[in-house]
């Protein structure tokens, strides 16, 4: 029997990954099946590498996002305190 933790770690790892595929226009996973792609990314022993070229501020988010140890990654409110990126600017 497989147990998993899942959670806002989770998801924050999940963003990563996601924003890391959108950047390299790359799947990690290089599957046709999405369930076979879910599992593989979840039985990763540390994080993918990032791709090449982005901005430090980018590099830094991923960084972030990607800490293998689920303790170790900001929350999702911790993210829109801290990464420009997400910063939503009123006039």
């Amino acid at each position: 029997r497989i147990s998993v933790t899942v959670g806002m770690p989770a998801d924050v790892w999940a963003l990563g990954i996601t924003v890391t595929e959108m950047l390299s226009g790359q799947p990690l996973m290089e599957t046709t099946n999405p369930a076979a792609a879910l599992y593989r990314l979840g039985q990763m022993k540390e994080a993918p590498p990032l791709p090449a070229g982005v901005s430090e501020e980018t590099r830094d988010f991923l960084t972030a996002c990607l800490q293998f140890d689920p303790d170790q990654r900001p929350t999702a409110q911790d993210l829109l305190n801290s990464a420009p990126l997400l910063q939503t600017h009123r006039a």
